[in-house]
């Protein structure tokens, strides 16, 4: 996987946007809206001031601005903006936190032999199925 490029968004959940469900995508994310489940990318998120996400999320670098109540899992990079608010656990390599976030959670970051993101829960990937 390439360098990741935070300025390039390939998808966005605008503010007016509801989605009950995971969210899924193999490149880069903007959620401005509310997220009931899951977002998982194999690139950037970018989570604006106005954005609620209920459920985990998992990339590769991520911004987070608005409310996110789930674990954050991030291969390389974390920054808690100054509005933000993460209610649960976080797991990256690097994590910068901006005077004014919230954050009520246990935060592990592992050593620079260790991944943060198993590889079977990349967006890219299907999960092998057992066959009966």
């Amino acid at each position: 996987m390439g360098q990741t490029n935070e300025s390039k968004i390939d998808t966005i959940i605008g503010a007016a946007s509801e989605v009950d469900g995971d969210v899924k995508v193999k490149s880069s994310v903007l959620v401005a809206g509310k997220v009931r489940g899951d977002v998982i990318s194999d690139d950037f998120v970018r989570v604006t001031e106005s954005a609620v996400i209920s459920g985990n999320m998992e990339a590769k670098t991520a911004i987070i601005n608005g409310k996110v109540e789930g674990n954050v899992l991030c291969e390389t990079k974390v920054q808690l903006g100054k509005t933000s608010e993460l209610l649960g656990d976080l797991k990256a390599a690097r994590l910068i936190i901006e005077e004014g976030a919230i954050f009520r959670g246990n935060c592990e970051m592992p050593t620079s032999n260790e991944p943060v993101v198993p590889e079977k829960k990349k967006a890219n990937e299907t999960p092998e199925r057992k066959e009966a």
